[in-house]
């Protein structure tokens, strides 16, 4: 499933999103309309790959707070390679006490 700049890979119970470009208002409205139907069948795991991704605003975060509630106490949302501005933001905003940052080695 491709979406703009985003690709998706859902195997069972994981998803896996690479997000190209910035999470921007506006710019995901296909992907929030995706993410809001798992809701009836959720993964467990849901990773986003940030690596590609210069710039979050607030409606990013929220699709990413969205989609960690979606996965429920027993999932986990993981932020994989934030790039330094992302992962600035991150940091400022406490995303580590929501979810798994990964970042790149």
């Amino acid at each position: 499933m491709q979406f703009n700049d985003m690709w998706l890979d859902n195997d069972q119970n994981n998803l896996h999103i690479e997000v190209q470009g910035n999470l921007l208002f506006g710019l995901f409205r296909d992907l929030q309309s995706y993410i809001f139907d798992l809701k009836e069948n959720p993964p467990q795991n849901i990773t986003f790959d940030l690596s590609s991704v210069d710039l979050i605003d607030s409606s990013g975060l929220g699709l990413l707070i969205i989609a960690n509630d979606i996965t429920g106490d027993n999932g986990v949302v993981t932020l994989k390679h934030p790039t330094e501005n992302v992962s600035k933001l991150f940091q400022v905003c406490k995303m580590h006490e929501l979810m798994e940052i990964v970042s790149p080695v």
